[in-house]
């Protein structure tokens, strides 16, 4: 019977990813920095651009990308489908930092734009059981232990999450900006420089 519960599980977490958020990150608009790089790979000094992508991977591809100004401020950050961007000459080919800007970009959004939401629907149908709780007592019961679990789910989930990303901040590889940049889509940021070469750019 215990086989059985984890088989259902496992299942339902599988369906719930395919189905809920795999489509949502492969639609969404991500933004990373990079910085332009020569010939010969070194970093040309004020030359940094954010890169616009859609969808899970940021490399592989032509990319939209916007100069930033000399403080470091993307002109086209936060525009959708990154309006005013150019549309690099060739392909930006994928490098070691792409990894973590993907792995980064598809944790910040399944952890601030999936997990609320599920939670909420949660916590309304353990509401509607506590409601119907009155004529069978079975219902409350049942209603306590989706809040319960759900509570527990999101200090695990959450808490993890922090432990990781101070951990990373610690080594230097990240930046930790829990109150200014959760409003952005993201918590922590991966400090991994993406080389972009010159001869790609208009």
């Amino acid at each position: 019977m215990l086989k059985i519960k984890i088989k259902q599980t496992v299942f339902f977490s599988v369906f719930l990813f395919l189905v809920l958020v795999l489509p949502q990150v492969s639609l969404a608009v991500n933004y990373y920095q990079g910085q332009a790089v020569n010939e010969k790979g070194q970093f040309i000094t004020g030359k940094l651009y954010e890169v616009c992508y859609e969808g899970i991977v940021p490399c592989g591809k032509e990319v939209l990308y916007v100069k930033c100004d000399n403080s470091g401020d993307c002109l086209g950050k936060g525009d959708k489908g990154c309006v005013g961007g150019a549309l690099s000459k060739g392909i930006l080919h994928c490098q070691l930092c792409h990894f973590f800007v993907m792995i980064n970009q598809t944790i910040n959004y399944l952890f601030l734009s999936i997990i609320p939401y599920v939670a909420v629907f949660m916590f309304v149908v353990a509401g509607v059981f506590f409601y119907l709780g009155g004529a069978r007592p079975e219902f409350k019961t049942r209603g306590k232990s989706i809040v319960r679990t759900v509570a527990i789910g999101l200090a695990l989930i959450y808490g993890a999450f922090l432990i990781v990303g101070v951990f990373l901040t610690v080594l230097g590889a990240a930046k930790i900006e829990p109150i200014s940049s959760v409003w952005q889509g993201s918590v922590f940021k991966i400090n991994c420089p993406v080389r972009i070469p010159e001869g790609i750019l208009q």
